[in-house]
Protein backbone atom coordinates (compact mmCIF):
# COMPACT_ATOMS: atom_id res chain seq x y z
CA UNK A 1 0.00 0.00 0.00
CA UNK A 2 1.53 3.55 -0.67
CA UNK A 3 2.50 5.87 1.82
CA UNK A 4 0.44 8.40 2.36
CA UNK A 5 1.23 9.76 6.03
CA UNK A 6 4.79 10.47 6.73
CA UNK A 7 6.18 10.71 10.13
CA UNK A 8 9.01 11.67 11.81
CA UNK A 9 10.03 10.76 15.74
CA UNK A 10 13.32 12.27 17.43
CA UNK A 11 14.66 13.09 20.55
CA UNK A 12 18.27 14.36 22.14
CA UNK A 13 19.48 13.95 25.88
CA UNK A 14 21.94 16.69 24.67
CA UNK A 15 22.88 18.82 27.68
CA UNK A 16 23.02 22.31 25.91
CA UNK A 17 19.14 23.04 25.07
CA UNK A 18 19.45 24.27 22.02
CA UNK A 19 21.57 21.55 20.84
CA UNK A 20 18.95 19.25 22.36
CA UNK A 21 16.12 21.01 20.41
CA UNK A 22 17.85 21.04 17.14
CA UNK A 23 19.19 17.32 17.25
CA UNK A 24 16.11 16.18 18.18
CA UNK A 25 14.26 17.98 15.30
CA UNK A 26 16.71 17.12 12.73
CA UNK A 27 15.93 13.32 13.53
CA UNK A 28 12.33 13.78 13.04
CA UNK A 29 12.66 15.51 9.24
CA UNK A 30 15.17 12.85 8.25
CA UNK A 31 13.22 10.42 8.77
CA UNK A 32 10.37 11.95 7.00
CA UNK A 33 13.18 12.54 3.99
CA UNK A 34 12.09 15.67 1.46
CA UNK A 35 8.10 15.48 2.74
CA UNK A 36 7.30 18.49 4.15
CA UNK A 37 6.35 18.75 7.73
CA UNK A 38 2.62 19.55 8.62
CA UNK A 39 2.62 19.90 12.11
CA UNK A 40 5.69 19.22 15.09
CA UNK A 41 4.91 18.31 18.29
CA UNK A 42 7.63 18.97 21.09
CA UNK A 43 7.60 17.55 24.83
CA UNK A 44 10.52 18.12 26.74
CA UNK A 45 11.87 17.86 30.62
CA UNK A 46 11.37 21.07 32.36
CA UNK A 47 15.48 21.22 33.22
CA UNK A 48 15.90 22.75 29.99
CA UNK A 49 16.15 26.33 29.30
CA UNK A 50 13.20 25.81 27.06
CA UNK A 51 13.50 29.14 24.83
CA UNK A 52 16.42 27.84 23.82
CA UNK A 53 15.00 24.18 23.18
CA UNK A 54 12.50 25.42 21.12
CA UNK A 55 14.68 27.81 19.20
CA UNK A 56 17.14 24.91 17.87
CA UNK A 57 13.77 22.98 16.87
CA UNK A 58 12.27 25.93 14.69
CA UNK A 59 15.73 26.46 13.10
CA UNK A 60 14.84 22.93 11.43
CA UNK A 61 11.52 23.25 11.29
CA UNK A 62 10.86 26.88 9.93
CA UNK A 63 7.32 27.80 9.87
CA UNK A 64 6.03 24.32 10.45
CA UNK A 65 2.67 24.67 13.40
CA UNK A 66 3.70 23.34 16.58
CA UNK A 67 2.39 22.46 19.89
CA UNK A 68 4.08 20.76 22.95
CA UNK A 69 4.76 21.33 26.71
CA UNK A 70 6.85 19.90 29.90
CA UNK A 71 6.77 16.77 30.85
CA UNK A 72 7.58 14.18 33.77
CA UNK A 73 9.53 11.01 33.84
CA UNK A 74 10.49 10.99 30.34
CA UNK A 75 9.37 11.93 26.69
CA UNK A 76 8.18 8.00 25.08
CA UNK A 77 8.94 7.14 21.70
CA UNK A 78 8.46 3.77 20.37
CA UNK A 79 11.82 2.60 21.66
CA UNK A 80 11.52 3.67 24.99
CA UNK A 81 11.11 6.35 27.64
CA UNK A 82 13.40 9.01 27.67
CA UNK A 83 14.28 10.80 30.90
CA UNK A 84 15.92 14.57 30.46
CA UNK A 85 15.56 14.45 27.11
CA UNK A 86 13.79 16.97 24.54
CA UNK A 87 11.48 14.83 21.69
CA UNK A 88 9.75 15.71 18.24
CA UNK A 89 7.22 13.94 16.20
CA UNK A 90 6.47 15.51 12.93
CA UNK A 91 3.57 14.34 10.79
CA UNK A 92 3.11 15.45 6.56
CA UNK A 93 0.18 14.29 4.65
CA UNK A 94 -1.17 15.47 1.71
CA UNK A 95 -4.27 14.05 2.53
CA UNK A 96 -4.13 16.07 5.97
CA UNK A 97 -4.45 19.63 7.43
CA UNK A 98 -2.99 21.14 10.66
CA UNK A 99 -3.55 23.74 12.93
CA UNK A 100 -2.68 25.43 16.41
CA UNK A 101 -4.07 27.56 18.62
CA UNK A 102 -3.37 29.08 22.54
CA UNK A 103 -5.71 29.90 24.58
CA UNK A 104 -3.83 31.99 27.90
CA UNK A 105 -4.65 33.10 31.21
CA UNK A 106 -6.67 30.03 31.65
CA UNK A 107 -6.71 30.55 36.14
CA UNK A 108 -8.32 33.52 35.15
CA UNK A 109 -11.33 32.04 32.80
CA UNK A 110 -10.30 28.09 32.00
CA UNK A 111 -13.71 27.90 29.78
CA UNK A 112 -12.97 31.30 27.74
CA UNK A 113 -9.42 30.13 27.22
CA UNK A 114 -10.04 26.04 25.98
CA UNK A 115 -12.51 28.16 23.93
CA UNK A 116 -10.04 29.98 22.16
CA UNK A 117 -7.38 28.00 21.79
CA UNK A 118 -10.12 25.07 19.95
CA UNK A 119 -11.16 27.60 17.58
CA UNK A 120 -8.19 29.28 16.84
CA UNK A 121 -6.82 26.10 16.06
CA UNK A 122 -9.33 24.97 13.60
CA UNK A 123 -9.42 28.67 12.31
CA UNK A 124 -5.94 28.43 11.25
CA UNK A 125 -7.00 24.69 8.87
CA UNK A 126 -5.82 24.95 5.32
CA UNK A 127 -8.97 23.72 3.91
CA UNK A 128 -12.50 23.28 4.85
CA UNK A 129 -12.44 19.11 6.27
CA UNK A 130 -16.53 18.81 5.45
CA UNK A 131 -15.40 18.78 1.88
CA UNK A 132 -13.12 15.42 2.14
CA UNK A 133 -16.06 13.96 3.41
CA UNK A 134 -16.56 10.23 1.91
CA UNK A 135 -19.24 9.60 -0.63
CA UNK A 136 -20.73 6.13 0.78
CA UNK A 137 -23.39 6.31 3.29
CA UNK A 138 -21.80 3.91 5.13
CA UNK A 139 -18.74 5.60 5.33
CA UNK A 140 -19.62 9.09 6.29
CA UNK A 141 -21.15 7.65 9.53
CA UNK A 142 -17.82 6.88 10.78
CA UNK A 143 -16.16 9.71 9.29
CA UNK A 144 -14.26 11.95 11.30
CA UNK A 145 -14.07 15.66 9.52
CA UNK A 146 -11.08 16.52 12.62
CA UNK A 147 -9.82 15.56 16.15
CA UNK A 148 -8.70 18.25 18.45
CA UNK A 149 -5.60 17.59 20.60
CA UNK A 150 -5.49 19.80 23.71
CA UNK A 151 -2.51 20.20 26.33
CA UNK A 152 -3.46 22.07 29.12
CA UNK A 153 -1.94 23.59 32.31
CA UNK A 154 -2.64 20.91 34.93
CA UNK A 155 -1.06 23.17 37.78
CA UNK A 156 -2.84 26.95 37.05
CA UNK A 157 -6.76 25.74 36.61
CA UNK A 158 -8.94 22.79 37.08
CA UNK A 159 -8.03 21.23 33.56
CA UNK A 160 -12.60 20.12 33.04
CA UNK A 161 -13.28 23.11 33.35
CA UNK A 162 -10.80 23.83 30.08
CA UNK A 163 -12.05 21.31 29.00
CA UNK A 164 -15.26 22.22 28.73
CA UNK A 165 -14.24 25.40 26.52
CA UNK A 166 -12.53 22.83 23.94
CA UNK A 167 -15.58 20.82 23.89
CA UNK A 168 -18.04 23.53 23.29
CA UNK A 169 -15.81 24.46 19.77
CA UNK A 170 -15.23 20.85 18.88
CA UNK A 171 -18.77 20.02 18.69
CA UNK A 172 -19.15 16.09 18.31
CA UNK A 173 -15.42 15.85 17.17
CA UNK A 174 -13.11 13.15 19.07
CA UNK A 175 -10.61 15.50 21.81
CA UNK A 176 -8.24 13.67 23.09
CA UNK A 177 -5.43 15.41 25.20
CA UNK A 178 -2.58 15.60 28.43
CA UNK A 179 -2.19 17.78 30.96
CA UNK A 180 1.64 19.30 30.78
CA UNK A 181 4.00 18.06 33.29
CA UNK A 182 7.15 19.63 35.42
CA UNK A 183 9.09 16.30 36.70
CA UNK A 184 6.93 15.93 39.87
CA UNK A 185 7.96 18.92 40.96
CA UNK A 186 4.61 20.45 41.02
CA UNK A 187 5.02 24.05 40.89
CA UNK A 188 5.46 24.95 36.89
CA UNK A 189 4.34 23.86 33.81
CA UNK A 190 4.91 24.70 30.21
CA UNK A 191 3.48 24.67 26.82
CA UNK A 192 4.57 25.88 23.48
CA UNK A 193 2.53 26.76 20.29
CA UNK A 194 4.41 28.09 17.07
CA UNK A 195 8.01 28.16 18.32
CA UNK A 196 6.71 30.27 21.71
CA UNK A 197 6.61 29.58 25.65
CA UNK A 198 3.75 30.00 27.58
CA UNK A 199 2.41 29.02 30.91
CA UNK A 200 -1.07 29.54 32.83
CA UNK A 201 -2.47 28.49 29.24
CA UNK A 202 -3.85 25.81 26.83
CA UNK A 203 -2.61 24.81 23.96
CA UNK A 204 -4.52 23.14 20.66
CA UNK A 205 -4.10 21.05 17.45
CA UNK A 206 -6.85 20.88 15.17
CA UNK A 207 -5.63 17.59 12.54
CA UNK A 208 -8.59 17.59 9.66
CA UNK A 209 -8.76 15.38 6.56
CA UNK A 210 -10.21 12.41 5.11
CA UNK A 211 -7.25 9.61 6.27
CA UNK A 212 -8.38 7.29 8.86
CA UNK A 213 -8.11 8.25 12.59
CA UNK A 214 -9.69 6.76 15.90
CA UNK A 215 -9.13 7.48 19.61
CA UNK A 216 -8.95 5.64 22.77
CA UNK A 217 -8.67 5.88 26.26
CA UNK A 218 -8.49 2.98 29.38
CA UNK A 219 -7.30 2.64 32.70
CA UNK A 220 -6.34 -0.44 34.40
CA UNK A 221 -8.54 -0.70 37.76
CA UNK A 222 -11.01 -2.93 38.66
CA UNK A 223 -13.87 -2.52 41.70
CA UNK A 224 -13.34 -3.93 45.29
CA UNK A 225 -17.20 -3.46 45.37
CA UNK A 226 -17.64 -4.32 49.42
CA UNK A 227 -15.74 -1.01 49.53
CA UNK A 228 -17.75 1.58 48.41
CA UNK A 229 -19.95 5.03 49.92
CA UNK A 230 -21.39 7.97 49.37
CA UNK A 231 -19.93 11.43 48.70
CA UNK A 232 -22.28 13.24 50.86
CA UNK A 233 -20.70 16.87 50.93
CA UNK A 234 -18.37 17.98 47.85
CA UNK A 235 -17.22 20.74 45.82
CA UNK A 236 -15.83 19.90 42.21
CA UNK A 237 -12.15 18.71 43.60
CA UNK A 238 -12.77 18.19 47.22
CA UNK A 239 -14.77 15.53 49.00
CA UNK A 240 -15.70 16.78 52.33
CA UNK A 241 -17.87 14.06 53.48
CA UNK A 242 -18.46 10.29 52.59
CA UNK A 243 -21.34 8.70 53.89
CA UNK A 244 -22.44 11.46 55.80
CA UNK A 245 -18.62 11.10 57.31
CA UNK A 246 -15.13 13.36 57.19
CA UNK A 247 -14.17 12.06 54.34
CA UNK A 248 -10.65 10.94 55.04
CA UNK A 249 -11.21 9.02 58.30
CA UNK A 250 -13.70 6.66 55.69
CA UNK A 251 -11.20 6.43 52.74
CA UNK A 252 -8.20 5.91 55.05
CA UNK A 253 -10.84 3.17 56.66
CA UNK A 254 -11.06 1.61 52.99
CA UNK A 255 -7.43 1.35 52.68
CA UNK A 256 -6.56 -0.10 55.92
CA UNK A 257 -4.23 2.40 56.98
CA UNK A 258 -4.40 5.11 59.83
CA UNK A 259 -5.43 8.26 58.98
CA UNK A 260 -1.41 9.82 59.47
CA UNK A 261 -0.45 7.55 56.74
CA UNK A 262 -2.63 8.31 54.74
CA UNK A 263 -1.91 11.83 54.46
CA UNK A 264 2.10 11.18 54.09
CA UNK A 265 1.47 8.72 51.18
CA UNK A 266 -1.92 9.81 49.76
CA UNK A 267 -0.27 10.36 46.27
CA UNK A 268 1.39 7.07 46.30
CA UNK A 269 -1.06 4.96 48.01
CA UNK A 270 -3.52 6.10 45.41
CA UNK A 271 -1.91 5.43 42.20
CA UNK A 272 -2.64 1.38 43.22
CA UNK A 273 -6.11 2.02 45.19
CA UNK A 274 -7.70 4.93 44.30
CA UNK A 275 -11.46 6.01 44.83
CA UNK A 276 -13.28 5.40 41.14
CA UNK A 277 -16.65 6.20 40.14
CA UNK A 278 -18.61 4.21 37.28
CA UNK A 279 -19.72 6.12 34.37
CA UNK A 280 -23.66 6.19 33.35
CA UNK A 281 -23.49 3.31 31.53
CA UNK A 282 -21.78 1.18 34.15
CA UNK A 283 -19.15 -0.08 31.97
CA UNK A 284 -16.44 1.96 32.98
CA UNK A 285 -14.15 3.22 36.26
CA UNK A 286 -13.07 6.24 36.54
CA UNK A 287 -9.82 7.05 39.05
CA UNK A 288 -9.91 9.92 40.94
CA UNK A 289 -6.25 10.38 42.08
CA UNK A 290 -6.21 11.64 45.10
CA UNK A 291 -3.05 14.43 45.87
CA UNK A 292 -3.43 15.46 49.34
CA UNK A 293 -5.50 15.11 52.79
CA UNK A 294 -6.60 18.58 53.79
CA UNK A 295 -8.04 18.72 57.33
CA UNK A 296 -9.87 15.23 56.82
CA UNK A 297 -11.22 16.47 53.24
CA UNK A 298 -9.57 14.36 50.07
CA UNK A 299 -8.12 16.74 47.45
CA UNK A 300 -8.21 14.86 43.89
CA UNK A 301 -7.00 15.83 40.65
CA UNK A 302 -9.75 15.51 38.70
CA UNK A 303 -13.69 16.21 39.82
CA UNK A 304 -16.01 14.04 41.95
CA UNK A 305 -19.84 15.20 42.45
CA UNK A 306 -22.13 15.21 45.00
CA UNK A 307 -24.88 13.07 45.66
CA UNK A 308 -22.16 10.07 43.60
CA UNK A 309 -21.59 6.56 44.72
CA UNK A 310 -17.94 5.77 45.00
CA UNK A 311 -15.80 2.33 45.10
CA UNK A 312 -12.25 1.38 45.94
CA UNK A 313 -10.50 0.81 42.67
CA UNK A 314 -7.61 -1.83 42.30
CA UNK A 315 -4.48 -2.46 40.06
CA UNK A 316 -1.69 -4.02 39.64
CA UNK A 317 1.11 -3.89 36.73
CA UNK A 318 -0.67 -6.52 34.30
CA UNK A 319 -3.57 -4.76 34.52
CA UNK A 320 -1.94 -1.32 33.53
CA UNK A 321 -0.25 -2.81 30.51
CA UNK A 322 -3.40 -4.88 29.55
CA UNK A 323 -4.99 -1.29 29.19
CA UNK A 324 -2.72 0.11 26.72
CA UNK A 325 -3.33 -3.04 24.66
CA UNK A 326 -7.26 -2.09 24.88
CA UNK A 327 -6.53 1.53 24.57
CA UNK A 328 -4.90 0.67 21.19
CA UNK A 329 -7.22 -1.73 20.24
CA UNK A 330 -10.31 0.94 21.03
CA UNK A 331 -8.75 3.62 18.41
CA UNK A 332 -8.21 0.96 15.99
CA UNK A 333 -11.84 0.17 16.20
CA UNK A 334 -12.53 3.64 16.06
CA UNK A 335 -11.06 4.53 12.98
CA UNK A 336 -12.80 1.23 11.35
CA UNK A 337 -10.35 -1.50 11.91
CA UNK A 338 -7.45 -0.17 9.26
CA UNK A 339 -4.67 -2.59 8.47
CA UNK A 340 -2.00 -0.12 7.63
CA UNK A 341 -1.13 2.73 10.39
CA UNK A 342 0.71 5.70 10.34
CA UNK A 343 1.71 6.91 14.07
CA UNK A 344 0.16 6.17 17.34
CA UNK A 345 0.40 9.11 20.04
CA UNK A 346 -0.38 8.66 23.60
CA UNK A 347 -0.83 11.30 26.40
CA UNK A 348 0.42 9.13 29.25
CA UNK A 349 -0.34 9.31 32.77
CA UNK A 350 2.31 9.71 35.30
CA UNK A 351 0.89 8.22 38.11
CA UNK A 352 0.56 5.17 35.79
CA UNK A 353 4.23 5.54 35.05
CA UNK A 354 5.24 5.91 38.54
CA UNK A 355 2.85 2.64 39.15
CA UNK A 356 4.78 0.63 36.88
CA UNK A 357 7.97 1.84 37.51
CA UNK A 358 10.97 -0.01 35.39
CA UNK A 359 8.19 -1.84 33.64
CA UNK A 360 6.22 1.63 32.25
CA UNK A 361 8.05 1.12 28.82
CA UNK A 362 6.71 -2.27 28.60
CA UNK A 363 3.26 -0.03 27.03
CA UNK A 364 5.01 0.27 24.36
CA UNK A 365 4.79 -3.62 23.71
CA UNK A 366 1.65 -3.38 24.05
CA UNK A 367 0.51 -1.28 22.08
CA UNK A 368 3.02 -2.72 19.12
CA UNK A 369 1.13 -5.80 19.81
CA UNK A 370 -1.74 -3.94 18.03
CA UNK A 371 -0.30 -1.89 15.47
CA UNK A 372 2.59 -4.19 14.59
CA UNK A 373 6.09 -3.53 15.89
CA UNK A 374 7.09 -0.86 13.30
CA UNK A 375 4.52 1.74 13.86
CA UNK A 376 6.11 5.13 15.01
CA UNK A 377 4.98 6.22 18.79
CA UNK A 378 5.06 9.36 20.40
CA UNK A 379 3.58 10.72 23.42
CA UNK A 380 4.39 12.52 27.03
CA UNK A 381 3.83 11.82 30.76
CA UNK A 382 0.98 14.01 32.29
CA UNK A 383 -0.78 15.34 35.03
CA UNK A 384 -3.90 14.64 33.72
CA UNK A 385 -5.71 13.05 31.01
CA UNK A 386 -8.34 13.94 28.37
CA UNK A 387 -10.59 11.94 26.31
CA UNK A 388 -13.43 9.81 26.00
CA UNK A 389 -14.12 6.15 25.45
CA UNK A 390 -16.61 4.38 23.16
CA UNK A 391 -20.19 5.46 23.99
CA UNK A 392 -19.32 7.63 26.96
CA UNK A 393 -18.92 11.29 27.71
CA UNK A 394 -15.67 13.15 27.11
CA UNK A 395 -14.21 13.79 30.17
CA UNK A 396 -10.56 15.30 32.35
CA UNK A 397 -9.62 12.15 33.85
CA UNK A 398 -6.08 10.68 36.10
CA UNK A 399 -4.78 7.25 36.08
CA UNK A 400 -5.68 6.76 32.22
CA UNK A 401 -3.63 5.97 29.00
CA UNK A 402 -5.68 8.13 25.38
CA UNK A 403 -4.60 7.15 22.29
CA UNK A 404 -4.67 8.70 19.43
CA UNK A 405 -4.16 6.45 16.30
CA UNK A 406 -3.39 7.84 12.62
CA UNK A 407 -3.93 5.76 10.01
CA UNK A 408 -2.63 5.01 6.31
CA UNK A 409 -5.62 4.70 4.84
CA UNK A 410 -8.18 7.08 3.35
CA UNK A 411 -12.04 6.96 3.98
Amino acid sequence: MAKIVYVGVGYSDAEDAYKAGKEAAKTALEQIKRQKPGIAMIFSSPKYDLTKVLRGVKEVTGATPSIGCTTAIGCISGEGFHKKSVMVGVISSKYMSFGVGVGEEISKDPVKAGRKAAANALKTLKFNPYKAAPKKAAEQVKFKPYCLIMIPDALSAPNELVLQGVAEIAGGAPVIGGSAADELEFKKTYQFCNGKLYSDSVVCAAIAGNVKIGTGIKNGYSPITEKNAFVTKAEPRIIHELDGKPAADVFAEMLGVDLEKLRKEALGLTITNPLTVPDASGTYLWPKHTVAISDKKIVNAAPVAENTAVVLGQATKESHLKAAREATREALESAGNPEDIAVVFTPHCTGRAVGLGDDAPKILDEIKAVVGKDVPIFGFNTYGEQGSPKGCALGHHTLTMPVLLISNELY
